[in-house]
């Protein structure tokens, strides 16, 4: 019974959002996944990655669930989230019609680093 009332508390609304992933993030997402498989085993890296994928996925039709970074302020046309999963940020942008994925972020980073990636994924082309 629980099952059915989250599955109505998460039904969205609105159209979905066209998400744009930048290279960045499948480049630190690469680096993760192997520093994971050499560290923890295929299984648990398997997890992360089918996660992270999952969150990613889910982006188009829920962009406004997660929380806002408290690294880097939201301007009039962008709110900067973030999807936190083991010790990884995942960080992205909302706009109107819009979700960007930008990075995945180690979380142990000093804030100033971080914010310093975020600007840096976000200035980088595709």
């Amino acid at each position: 019974m629980a099952k059915r009332q989250f599955v109505k508390f998460l039904k969205s609304e609105n159209e979905p959002k066209q998400v744009i992933v930048k290279s960045q993030y499948y480049d630190n997402l690469e680096f993760v996944l192997n520093y994971t498989l050499i560290t923890f085993g295929k299984v648990v890296a398997d997890k992360f990655s089918f996660e992270a994928k999952a969150k990613v996925n889910q982006l188009a039709q829920f962009s406004d669930i997660h929380p806002k970074c408290r690294f880097i302020e939201s301007t009039a046309t962008k709110t900067y989230r973030n999807i936190l999963i083991n010790s990884y940020y995942i960080v992205y942008f909302v706009k109107k019609n819009t979700v960007t994925v930008l990075d995945i972020i180690y979380q142990a980073k000093s804030p100033t680093n971080i914010t310093k990636d975020i600007k840096n994924a976000e200035k980088r082309e595709d």
